[in-house]
């Protein structure tokens, strides 16, 4: 072979092989680092600004007479397979969507209940509500009011 064809192979393996170069992963994961802790930062604001909102529309305190309701949420769509599912209990309006809301427990499709307070959170409707064995906020979508 001659001298010319040797070096224009060579040429064209180094080229290859740096086009084919992967990525550093410690750039990319920094990069990821970066974007998960900017958006963590906004739902902590976030999270902030609508506990206050939640804090504010409930500080009227609870209503004066209790209603009673019944826990309406048709089993999730569970009643066919014979699962029977309990609705989630809050301790604030709003579940899980609320910043340090915890969860009380569960009450069970169907069962009825005293209604002690409501409050808006985010465009939705919450009760707090007593059940027979447990009591917290519920979303107004799971409750039939008598």
């Amino acid at each position: 072979m001659t001298r010319a064809v040797c070096s224009a192979l060579l040429a064209m393996l180094i080229t290859c092989s740096m086009a084919c170069r992967r990525e550093n992963p410690v750039v990319v994961r920094a990069a990821t680092a970066t974007a998960v802790a900017a958006a963590n930062q906004q739902a902590v604001q976030a999270a902030a600004t609508a506990t206050a909102v939640v804090q504010a529309s409930t500080s009227g305190g609870p209503t004066t007479t209790a209603r009673r309701a019944r826990v309406a949420a048709g089993n999730l769509g569970v009643a066919a397979t014979g699962i029977s599912a309990g609705i989630q209990l809050w301790s604030r309006p709003g579940g899980v969507m609320a910043g340090g809301a915890t969860m009380t427990g569960t009450v069970s499709d169907g069962v009825e209940v005293d209604v002690i307070d409501q409050a808006d959170f985010l465009g939705q409707r919450y009760f707090r509500i007593r059940g027979p064995s447990q009591e917290g906020w519920i979303d107004g979508r799971f409750l039939q009011l008598e």
